[in-house]
């Protein structure tokens, strides 16, 4: 090129078409309930496009914004957004699920595989003028799999979901998340609520009914060691009674009738606390009993 002095000249050096499609973006971890207007560009060229302003115009409306863009190697695609999509409201509903999907038993060690899930429900309320194709960036989560019938790309940070929402339409995109996980629990630890909860879980009938024995003899078992503490309690309060009234006895004369109704006073702690050891050691004996009908049934898993 030849310029004349004091002249100037713009010239371009990429001058070709590329793909360009109209999108609005929806990122939920943004709190609100507008997307974004986007252009989606495809660097179908040979050239590396650098980065810059971008102005965006429709062939309807004009000129509708300007926007940042990064860097376009050859043959990858990027986005820029250039102002919100008042027009089109989504809003999100997230429901945590958590099921026990394997349940396996040996040595007295109950092994199941937990399947948690997090299902998301996009609802697209669409633009009352125009045809919306809607990308929903759903975040990832890491160790979780995506499951989504919505799903058309992925970013190292997000899933993209797409949905085409008619004017004045409507749509409903759904993400479930999910993920597993293996632990182990010892029978003779497990409360009777979870080994209810487990043998609702289980696959065959015999540990199903081994597991609800199982938690009905710990049952048992709980009651008995709460009823041996409520013994034990009252024991050593009655025992505690008994050595103040001893106390008290010390201190009045021997002959007097408040010294005569201490002395009836120990002589019935006395009988109450031959009858608490009696109901202890019948509560230890019921106690043992049951424990030891626990760890045999643990023994038969």
């Amino acid at each position: 090129m030849s310029l004349a002095a004091g002249q100037s000249l713009s010239l371009p050096f990429v001058d070709a078409e590329v793909q360009a499609e109209r999108v609005s973006v929806f990122q939920p971890e943004s709190g609100g309930i507008h997307p974004v207007a986007a252009v989606f560009l495809t660097n179908d060229t040979e050239a590396s496009l650098p980065p810059g302003i971008v102005t965006v115009y429709d062939r309807t409306s004009g000129y509708v914004g300007d926007a940042q863009l990064m860097g376009i190697p050859a043959g990858e695609s990027r986005m820029a957004s250039f102002a919100s999509d008042r027009k089109v409201e989504i809003t999100t509903e997230t429901k945590p699920q958590e099921t026990v999907g394997q349940i396996a038993i040996s040595d007295g060690v109950l092994r199941t595989t937990t399947v948690s899930r997090i299902i998301t429900t996009y609802r697209i309320k669409g633009a009352s003028d125009a045809r919306r194709t809607i990308l929903i960036e759903h975040p990832r989560r890491d160790g979780w799999k995506m499951e989504a019938s919505a799903l058309d790309s992925a970013t190292p940070s997000h899933y993209r979901l797409r949905a085409t929402v008619e004017a004045g339409g409507s749509a409903t995109v759904r993400a479930v998340m999910e993920r597993s996980r293996s632990e182990n629990f010892a029978l003779a630890d497990a409360s009777a609520d979870a080994l209810y909860v487990w043998a609702g879980s289980a696959a065959d009938g015999e540990t199903v009914e081994k597991l609800k024995s199982l938690a009905a003899l710990k049952r048992e078992a709980a009651r008995a060691e709460r009823t041996l503490a409520n013994v034990r309690q009252a024991l050593e309060q009655t025992a505690g009674d008994q050595a103040r009234i001893r106390d008290n006895l010390g201190s009045v004369p021997r002959e007097s009738a408040l010294a005569e109704r201490y002395m009836r006073m120990l002589e019935e702690q006395e009988n109450r606390i031959a009858d608490l050891r009696e109901e202890q050691a019948e509560a230890e004996s019921q106690r043992d009993r049951l424990n030891d009908e626990v760890r045999a049934l643990i023994g038969t898993f």
